[in-house]
């Protein structure tokens, strides 16, 4: 008769539902310089038309 040996259970590392980062958002000073940056250096490129961005009443 072998001894049977109990299944370990499985190891989760990171966050249990990421499966893949879809993007990151920064606040930046600058904002054609940062994207500049980002496409010169990084290779990066912009998803989307950037706009004028509001800024929430009571915050700036």
């Amino acid at each position: 008769m072998l001894n049977a040996v109990p299944a370990s259970p499985p190891v989760h590392t990171g966050l249990p539902t990421a499966r893949a980062v879809d993007h990151y958002a920064f606040t930046v000073p600058r904002l054609d310089e940062a994207v500049a940056y980002a496409v010169d250096v990084l290779g990066a490129g912009c998803a989307t038309g950037r706009g004028p961005s509001r800024t929430p009443p009571g915050t700036g």
